[in-house]
C-alpha cells in the first residue's frame, strides 16, 4: 500500500474486504478501489488542493523578464541529460540566474532551459536572425496550473497487489512527485498522494456497493 498522507486509514477498509470475501471477489474489489483512488487523486490534483481542502502553495513568484527581440542559438543536452542539439532561440530572456527562457524555433513553443546545461553559446547568423520566432504570450491560470501531465494515467496510477491497493505514480515522474510531497529541493510541500475524508467516505460507498450481495 502507498505510504503516503492518510493512507493508514484505508488499511481498516482494505482488512474488512479481506476478511468478507473469496479470493476471486476480493482481487476485483482491490481493483476497483485502486481506479477510484487514481480518480480521486488525480481530480483533486487537478483541482490544486491538498487532502483537507486547502490550496496548494503557490508557485514561486518568477522575476520579471526583460525579452531580447534578436535570436540567440546553443548547444543543450536533448530533454536536459540526452545527446547534444542545436537550440535557436527568439523573443528570449534571462530569468534569475539560472534559466534563459524563449521560443525555441524547433519546437515551435516557449521553452526554459538551465543555463548550468547549456554546452556552449554559438554563432548566429542572418538568415537565422531572420527567422520568425511565433508568439510570444504570458500564460494564464489554466496553463499556469501545476501537475497537468503528472496526473495523467500514464504517469499516476491505481493498482492492487496481492492483498494490498495502491495509488502513486510511476515512471519517470517519481523523482518530482516525491520533491512536492516531501517538500525538497525548495519546492513547499505539495501533498499530490493522501486520502481526505471525502475519499474515506467515497471508498465506504464502493465497499458497500461492492459488497452488498456479501462475499
Amino acid at each position: 500500500m502507498a505510504d503516503f498522507e492518510g493512507f493508514e486509514a484505508l488499511e481498516d477498509l482494505v482488512a474488512d474486504i479481506l476478511a468478507r470475501t473469496q479470493p476471486s471477489r476480493r482481487n476485483r474489489t482491490l481493483a476497483d478501489i485502486g481506479r477510484v483512488l487514481r480518480k480521486s487523486q488525480a481530480d483533486r490534483i487537478k483541482a490544486q488542493k491538498q487532502p483537507d481542502g486547502e490550496s496548494f502553495p503557490k508557485r514561486r513568484k518568477k522575476l520579471p523578464m526583460r525579452k531580447h527581440l534578436s535570436a540567440t542559438k546553443f548547444l543543450y543536452p536533448m530533454h536536459g541529460s540526452g545527446a547534444p542539439r542545436v537550440v535557436l532561440m527568439k523573443s528570449w530572456s534571462f530569468v534569475g540566474r539560472r534559466y534563459i527562457v524563449g521560443y525555441d524555433i524547433e519546437d515551435g513553443a516557449t521553452r526554459t532551459f538551465r543555463r548550468d546545461k547549456i554546452i556552449k553559446f554559438l554563432p548566429v547568423d542572418a538568415a537565422d536572425q531572420n527567422k520568425n520566432a511565433g508568439k510570444w504570450y504570458t500564460p494564464g491560470a489554466r496553463q499556469q496550473a501545476m501537475f497537468k501531465r503528472i496526473r495523467l494515467p500514464k504517469w499516476l496510477q491505481g493498482w492492487s497487489e496481492t492483498d494490498a491497493v495502491s495509488a502513486g505514480f510511476r515512471g519517470d515522474v517519481v523523482r518530482i512527485a516525491e520533491s512536492h510531497q516531501e517538500g525538497r529541493d525548495w519546492h513547499p510541500k505539495r501533498i499530490l498522494i493522501g486520502l481526505s475524508p471525502a475519499d474515506v467516505r467515497m471508498i465506504e460507498d464502493r465497499i458497500d456497493e461492492l459488497l452488498g450481495t456479501g462475499g
